[in-house]
Formats: C-alpha cells, structure tokens, sequence
C-alpha cells in the first residue's frame, strides 16, 4: 500500500493524502501533488482564459436544469460563506454593485418599488414590510392607473396616507398610488389639509377646523 509519494514537479515527498485520485495512473493518484496541480490548473486557466469562459457557457447552456439544482444546493448549504462572501465583494465593489444595481431596478420597476418601499420602513424606523411588486401592480390597477390626488394618468409613485414622518405605517392599507408632482407637494401633510390647500391654496399655516 501506497503511504508516501514524491510530486515530480516540487521534488518533496510527500503524504499519498495530499495528491488527488487519478484512475488512469497505474497507481490511482494524480502524478501532482493537489498544491502543483492547483497552481498548474491556475496557470492554464490565466493563459486560455477566453477558451475556458467559451466552453463554461457551452457546458452551462447544454446543462441548465443540473447547473440550477447544483447552485440551489450549493446555496442551501453555504448560506453563512455566502453571505461573507456577498458582503466582502459590496465592501470591495461598491461601485460596480451600484452600477448593476441600478441598471436592475431601471429594467425592473416592481422590483425597484420593492427596493425603495423595504428601504423607507428601515430608514424611517416603519412599522410594515413595504410593499411587493405585484401587490403595487395591483394597487395601481384597481385606481385605472391614475394618481388619487389630481385624477391625471402620470407615472406613479408610491404615497402614504398618513405620514411615514408622523408615524403612518408602510403596509398596503396605507398606500396610494401618486404623481411624483402631488406626491412632492404633500410630502408630510396629511391628506385632508393637503386637498384643502390644493384646492383653495392656503398656506402651511392654516389650521382646518372640523
């Protein structure tokens, strides 16, 4: 039985542990120790580095459902290095992050009000999750795509009925679709007075009596 063996490439023997199972060598081991072999296999992947993306995509695209099943399973049981990793890479890429980030959110508006609803309840300390892409959709169908201010067919924003500022909460109930114009001008009014100040163009001073 095999204990120790010489890498011809360091000239060190070394344990039988440290080289890899190659079942084409007479002896069942790699001819390498896994240190050579890995600097080996760096070298050529540096030198051919176009080859090797061109066949990874060719082997990805051919075998998408296994690559899907490995990468969710690889996900599942590495979610703490995941996370390490993912929060190193934002530290030490914060500009190339911003930059796809934002080129997301640009293509996918359901998502970016997500973003930016989740982003509101943390900043303003909300009570409520934000709301959902598809819950937003819905909402802004069930108003026929109009801002429930001023009646006009305008790109849409997010608004809170009471105040996220005074205390509002960020959940559905509280949320209605708004023109970024009427949505700027209410800021943290609250609905009654700016209607009446919309209407009849009182100043912030104004007190309504009810």
């Amino acid at each position: 039985m095999i204990i120790k063996k010489i890498c011809p490439r360091c000239k060190e023997e070394k344990d039988i542990s440290l080289f890899g199972i190659d079942k084409h060598t007479s002896t069942g081991y790699a001819i390498y120790c896994k240190s050579c072999n890995s600097i080996r296999t760096k070298i050529y992947h540096q030198k051919n580095r176009e080859v090797m993306i061109l066949k990874m995509r060719e082997y990805r695209s051919a075998h998408k459902e296994e690559e899907k099943a490995r990468r969710t399973a690889y996900r599942k049981t590495h979610k703490e290095q995941r996370r390490i990793h993912e929060r190193e890479y934002s530290k030490n890429n914060r500009h190339k992050r911003n930059q796809w980030q934002n080129k997301y959110l640009q293509t996918h508006p359901e998502k970016r009000i997500e973003y930016n609803s989740k982003r509101r309840s943390l900043v303003n300390n909300a009570n409520g999750n934000g709301i959902t892409g598809e819950e937003w959709n819905c909402l802004v169908k069930s108003y026929n795509f109009i801002c429930v201010y001023c009646g006009n067919k305008k790109p849409l924003t997010i608004d809170h009925i009471i105040p996220l500022y005074s205390g509002g909460s960020n959940q559905i109930e509280n949320i209605v679709p708004a023109c970024m114009s009427c949505n700027c001008s209410k800021r943290n009014k609250s609905v009654l007075f700016f209607m009446y100040k919309k209407r009849t163009g009182a100043n912030e001073t104004t007190t309504i009596k009810e």
